[in-house]
């Protein structure tokens, strides 16, 4: 028969795995996936928020974030290679899976940002060609 000892350290054991995976979900929630080692949490914050200003696109196409693939800066200019879907200017943002809106794919997002204190704008979304 097992001690009460080694069940405690088992429950223990649980608990402490159960709050470690609550934690990872917690932080996925709040940003998109990121696939590449350069791209860093600013840069994607820096994306989401060009995505979520609706008003300052220049771009007729919206779209919603699940992955950002690769980055490539030069100067004041912000080019994203991204895992998302085309959607209607409630939905941008951030995208909770690739099943729930059609036009799912790779697309290049390009922004600019004068400085990092200004408000970064979204120049171009393009559907990435394979």
């Amino acid at each position: 028969m097992p001690s009460l000892t080694s069940i405690a350290t088992a429950l223990f054991g649980l608990a402490l795995l159960a709050v470690s995976n609550a934690q990872d979900a917690t932080q996925h929630q709040s940003t998109p996936h990121q696939s590449n080692a350069n791209v860093t949490e600013p840069d994607s914050g820096m994306l989401l928020t060009a995505l979520n200003d609706v008003d300052s696109y220049k771009s007729s196409t919206l779209i919603c974030l699940y992955k950002v693939n690769k980055l490539e800066v030069k100067k004041n200019t912000y080019n994203y290679s991204v895992t998302g879907c085309k959607v209607d200017p409630e939905f941008v943002g951030r995208c909770p899976d690739l099943t729930t809106f059609p036009g799912c794919g790779s697309y290049n997002v390009v922004l600019t940002a004068k400085s990092k204190s200004k408000k970064p704008k979204v120049q171009s979304i393009k559907k990435a060609s394979k």
